[in-house]
């Protein structure tokens, strides 16, 4: 099959452009367009992915996520991608096993990150002991902004999760 849309950056362009003004429907009629002409498009799932998630449809962004994996399976920003909207969704064992797999290829611009949110992954989950450990792997400088679909974000740092991981460890009472 021929390659119906030959310049695809300058459409992911246009993708962009319409999500930036809000134009979701149109941004998500082009992304399918152009993976309908070229289903082996990352940067069209990546726009479409994305496009989903900020609709709320999480099921079929984590599907475009798994999709762009299959296409390529060492893309480290799409098991970080996942990895994020997993936690965000409160599936923490999705979460924590991206994040595994992300810590395992060792990519230097990943690991604080990853190391983080596996942190409050496994926090979430009641693990804090798993928490502790990986809060600790942490730089003592550490802090990332963490921006989510349900809020402009919070600056998340090495002392501050190291504080909420210590208020979920106390034993009520016991002060």
């Amino acid at each position: 099959m021929a390659n119906k849309y030959p310049n695809v950056a300058h459409l992911i362009d246009q993708i962009v452009a319409f999500a930036t003004a809000g134009n979701y429907e149109q941004a998500l009629d082009l992304c399918n367009s152009v993976i309908a002409a070229n289903p082996t498009s990352f940067e069209a799932f990546w726009e479409r992915a994305d496009l989903l998630f900020r609709v709320g449809q999480h099921k079929e962004a984590i599907s475009d996520l798994d999709k762009l994996l299959v296409l390529s399976p060492s893309s480290v920003g799409t098991y970080f991608r996942r990895a994020r909207w997993n936690l965000e969704l409160g599936n923490y064992d999705a979460a924590i096993e991206d994040l595994d797999i992300l810590l395992e290829a060792n990519d230097q611009a990943f690991i604080d990150a990853a190391l983080c949110f596996r942190s409050m992954a496994h926090l979430e989950r009641g693990d804090t002991a798993a928490a502790h450990a990986d809060c600790l792997k942490l730089p003592c400088e550490f802090s990332f902004f963490v921006r989510t679909h349900k809020n402009n974000g919070q600056l998340i740092s090495r002392e501050t999760l190291l504080e909420t991981i210590a208020a979920k460890t106390m034993i009520p009472g016991s002060s």
